[in-house]
């Protein structure tokens, strides 16, 4: 991020002096010296980041294989259902998951096995990689389909997708200042003696109104224990000639959200056919249509009534009807569903809590109105 600093025209001509040409050559040679080490300086200090890395972390970044996305760990879910989530390997993450259905005569066709096998021979031309269930007694065949690293990297910048940058480089400093008021009533308290009871009296007061409001504020505040805390940083739109900005090889940095987008940008274009007249020959949908495939969907996390899973987290936790009093965990929705359902249901929660004032009145007009319906006659 650069800063300019600017001059008006009326500092520039107070501030003017007479100098030389060679004076000014000078100065302005000057100044750009210091401008290149200063960068110099920067472009040092981003190569001993990326000097940090780990030979184990360069290794997986070479792999393009990503840890697991949520806060959960790993131990916590299932082996049932971690089998499901990953390739045979353990390792690389399902990121979608195609089906097909040899049983019908339409995805049994020769046409449509010709189809499948120039959609998924383009895929794998892509950067995704593809495993193959065994076939399933109804008839119902799996494929599984992971985004690499290379696949994430170049479609965030294709998409121009906001990433969180490095945690260094987002330290904020707080603004510390007192408000004026209070400034005036602490100094006051100081100097005049018989201040200083009143004031400590008052604090007093005070601590204990916000302990109570806080206890009874605690039962609609999102349960930290629960859903902790989440640490904001800068985002900037991703590029690969940037990427000493990121820490893409951090544990969720390319959430679930995320992949499974790139992935269905992905197979929303690809086409199915070799011939090249057809211009309307792309797209998984399609495919759907033609009953070439049964159905495209990426999957959640783990079960729905199984703990240890996010999945299982909000279905308790933000989706019961016992918590429909509670703040809703925006940051772990969006981490979850991506930024278009959390902006949704952020938006329905404003929404909800505006509607409460007109509630209470629409309450007392209806009881006013049910005290004087008998008392009420027309002149």
């Amino acid at each position: 991020m650069e800063a300019h600093s600017l001059l008006s025209e009326d500092s520039l001509a107070s501030a003017f002096v007479k100098v030389k040409e060679e004076d000014v050559a000078m100065s302005v040679e000057g100044m750009y010296h210091n401008a290149q080490e200063l960068n110099g300086e920067a472009k040092k200090r981003i190569s001993n980041l990326h000097d940090n890395l780990t030979d184990n972390e360069s290794v997986e970044l070479q792999r393009g294989r990503t840890s697991l996305p949520h806060s959960q760990s790993e131990t916590q879910i299932k082996p049932s259902c971690r089998s499901s989530l990953y390739f045979h390997d353990g390792l690389r993450s399902v990121d979608f998951v195609l089906v097909w259905d040899d049983l019908l005569k339409q995805s049994n066709s020769a046409a449509s096995q010709e189809k499948r096998k120039v959609f998924e021979r383009n895929l794998q031309r892509e950067g995704l990689e593809l495993e193959y269930e065994k076939r399933e007694t109804s008839g119902l065949n799996f494929i599984k389909v992971h985004a690499t690293l290379e696949v994430l990297r170049r479609y965030s910048e294709i998409l121009k997708l906001r990433m969180p940058m490095r945690e260094e480089l987002c330290h904020i400093e707080k603004d510390n200042k007192m408000n004026p008021l209070l400034h005036a009533t602490m100094y006051l308290s100081q100097k005049i003696p018989a201040l200083q009871e009143v004031h400590e009296k008052t604090n007093s007061l005070l601590d204990s109104l916000s302990s109570y409001a806080d206890r009874i504020m605690g039962h609609f505040y999102v349960d930290t224990k629960v859903f902790p805390p989440r640490s904001y940083r800068f985002t900037a739109v991703y590029s690969r000639d940037k990427e000493y900005l990121f820490d893409i090889h951090s544990k969720g940095f390319f959430t679930p959200a995320i992949r499974s987008r790139i992935v269905q940008f992905i197979l929303d274009r690809e086409r199915f056919t070799e011939t090249q007249g057809d211009d309307f020959a792309f797209g998984i949908e399609r495919l759907i249509n033609q009953w070439v495939y049964t159905a495209a969907y990426p999957l959640h996390d783990g079960e729905l009534r199984v703990p240890g899973s996010m999945r299982n987290t909000l279905y308790t936790e933000w989706a019961a009807v016992n918590k429909c009093l509670r703040y809703q965990p925006l940051d772990y929705v969006k981490e979850y569903f991506g930024v278009k359902i959390g902006l949704y249901f952020a938006w329905l929660g404003f929404y909800t809590h505006m509607l409460i004032p007109a509630s209470v009145v629409g309450v007392i007009c209806f009881i006013y109105s049910c005290l004087t319906l008998y008392g009420d006659f027309p002149r």
